[in-house]
């Protein structure tokens, strides 16, 4: 028979309960870190683009407003956030000192030299596009950081679960594993015990 030679640990019903409990709360906390994980991911992209978007508003209205041909000392770096300027047909006008070489008039990510940058373009009336970027690293930095961060609470909340349901299954079957024992020592003759 299937398998036959093979024997079962024998294996406590205060360990199981320990380990069920415990893993029941490392699973739910695992699913609520994965989630605050995601959250937090969507939360620093969308502030990221949010930043990209009001600062390529901001060169669009001051060269409508201003006339100006080029980007000026205001539009340059500012955390991080560099700006190009792109004519309608697509090639580079004038760019801050911290943009990448090779960057393209295209909005969303771009990969340039093995780091990758989110970008956001916006089209002043005359045709001229305007691109404000951020290479996504502090963002993902930032995410390894929170995801290293919940997972040790994760293990710490479980391995303190496990824990402490043992010294409480430890306490509640004591009284049982104490009728476990007498049972045991009552022999054939011992009827009158208790």
């Amino acid at each position: 028979p299937p398998g036959e030679g093979r024997q079962i640990p024998d294996v406590s019903i205060r360990l199981r309960l320990a380990l069920t409990y415990a893993a029941g709360i490392a699973a739910t906390l695992a699913v609520v870190v994965l989630f605050v994980w995601g959250l937090m991911g969507a939360a620093l992209r969308g502030s990221l683009d949010t930043t990209l978007r009001t600062r390529a508003d901001g060169v669009v209205t001051s060269l409508e407003n201003q006339g100006q041909s080029g980007l000026q000392e205001a539009n340059s770096d500012t955390a991080g956030v560099f700006v190009a300027m792109f004519s309608a047909t697509g090639s580079l006008i004038d760019a801050s000192a911290n943009t990448p070489q090779g960057i393209r008039s295209s909005g969303g990510t771009q990969a340039i030299d093995g780091r990758v940058y989110q970008l956001v373009t916006v089209r002043a009336s005359d045709g001229t596009v305007v691109l404000t970027g951020a290479d996504v690293a502090p963002v993902v930095e930032t995410q390894a950081a929170l995801a290293r961060i919940l997972m040790g609470v994760t293990l710490l909340a479980g391995f303190g679960s496990f824990l402490a349901v043992w010294l409480l299954a430890g306490r509640a079957l004591r009284p049982i594993a104490r009728l476990v024992d007498d049972a045991s020592t009552i022999g054939p003759g011992d009827l009158d015990r208790r």
